[in-house]
Order: structure tokens, then sequence, then C-alpha cells
């Protein structure tokens, strides 16, 4: 690679899901946003005359382009929090604007839509704490999991791990299904992943 194309890292992939969550999240208020680069410079695909490789921010992009669904949902988030002091950040960067002033940070950052029936669902959890998993206990109010959920998962060794024309799939998709009845389900969201929650929901 040279020029202006970017290597990006599993922490990236967890920046742009974090950032399509605050768009749902706000989706009142943003009605479009674009990404502008899809291949080679600054893009989630690069490519050679040998092939390609999906960068780690191509990822969540497509899933969530497959997995939002119509009508986002306000929801509740009760949990662990990350403070980021003023020191942690590097002063020599010269912004009048810090990151830490808009702590503290909840490790899962979350967002969930429905279809417009209302009887699909689907959740998106970003556990941003590198080290340690965490389980969350997901109450449904009075809906209940109809046939278990289907759950996509990217995460990787480190948060600073890679793909490349060597090694593309260091930070890929694993999908597994998982049972669920009833209107609480609790699931483990690993460190450093993005966790897609698929699910069909009844009265």
């Amino acid at each position: 690679m040279g020029g202006v194309e970017e290597r990006y890292d599993l922490s990236d992939a967890l920046a742009v899901a974090t950032y399509l969550n605050g768009f749902v999240r706000h989706c009142r208020e943003l009605k479009l946003a674009n990404f502008a680069q899809l291949v080679n410079a600054i893009a989630p695909i690069f490519t050679s005359k040998e092939g390609l490789f999906l960068q780690t921010i191509y990822h969540p992009l497509r899933l969530y382009a497959e997995h939002t669904l119509e009508h986002a949902l306000d929801l509740h988030v009760d949990g662990p929090v990350y403070d980021l002091g003023p020191e942690q950040e590097d002063p020599t960067r010269g912004r009048v604007h810090h990151v830490a002033d808009l702590g503290p940070f909840p490790l899962l950052d979350a967002t969930a839509t429905c279809d417009d029936t209302g009887r699909a669902l689907t959740l998106a959890v970003v556990n941003r704490d590198k080290d340690h998993g965490h389980e969350a206990t997901i109450d449904l109010a009075r809906a209940k999991a109809a046939r278990g959920v289907q759950v996509w998962e990217v995460t990787g060794p480190d948060v600073t791990a890679t793909n490349s024309f060597e090694h593309p799939d260091t930070i890929g998709v694993r999908e597994r299904r998982v049972p669920a009845t009833g209107d609480t389900l609790v699931h483990e969201f690993p460190a450093r992943s993005l966790s897609i929650l698929r699910m069909e929901l009844h009265a």
C-alpha cells in the first residue's frame, strides 16, 4: 500500500459501528449519511491486480446495511462505564475539544430496530472494553423470542489487528445461532467486539 491508502484495524471497525449506532439513535434528526470512498483510497475494500481483501471496517458497514430494520427503537442500557481522564489524551494534538469531555462512556453501546410489523428485532451492540467480555440481560418487555437468536460477531485477537492480502481473514464475521425463549435473554458480548442479534418475536 502507498499514497492515500489507509490500513484499518479492529479499533477502526468498532469506531465505525459506534458511529452507525449514533446515526440510528439520532435518525429523526440525521436523515442521510454516506461513505465516500468504497475501493482503495481510505476505503473498506482494497484491490490489486492479484485480487482484493476486505478491510476491518467493511464488516460493520455490511452487517448494518443487511440487518438494520425500518424503525429505530428507544432502549435503555445500564452497565459499566469508562471514564477517560484528560491526562490520557495527547496534549500535543492542539485540540480545542477533548474526547474526555464527552464521558463517561458506556462500555456497551447499543441500538435496536424493528420492522413494520414489530415482529422482527435487531440489536447492534459494540463492546468497547478491549480486555473483557460483558454479560448482559436483554429485556424484551412483553414480547418473547420465537425461534432463538441469530448472531453475527466481529472481533479479533487485538484492537490493532488488521487484514491484508497475506492474512485476509484476521478480522471477519462469525455467525451462530443461540437458543432463546421467554421475554429475557442473557448474552455474553466478547471483548472488543461488534455483535448483531436478530430475532423474531411473538406476543
